[in-house]
């Protein structure tokens, strides 16, 4: 996963840079509280949904944090994310629910640690 930084209230941007941790693609959320919220498909074992946090814009990130990890195989991903009005995350994305079952939109409703 790559990541530019923006600068200028967003008229420029930094070269995209690797963010050190596998998944995608992502779905980039400012909580109420300014964090950063990166949440993100994983497609290696254990698969599943993961997030990833950071408090200071985006140039050091807490990652890989378990949504879920309960995907039979790697055909999931692109979750988009919103924040509830008390504060929980609500996310929605593709996975299959079990092994030989179609993928489905699922959801996920969580607190961030």
């Amino acid at each position: 996963m790559m990541a530019s930084i923006p600068g200028d209230g967003g008229l420029a941007w930094s070269t995209p840079k690797p963010l050190n941790f596998h998944g995608g693609p992502p779905h980039l959320l400012r909580h109420s509280s300014g964090l950063l919220i990166l949440t993100y498909g994983y497609r290696q074992k254990p698969y599943g949904q993961r997030v990833a946090f950071s408090r200071d814009d985006g140039v050091m990130w807490e990652y890989d944090w378990i949504i879920r990890d309960d995907g039979p195989d790697g055909d999931l991903g692109y979750p988009s994310t919103v924040e509830l009005a008390d504060g929980s995350l609500f996310t929605v994305y593709y996975q299959k629910a079990a092994k030989g079952e179609k993928c489905s939109l699922l959801w996920s409703r969580w607190n961030m640690p």
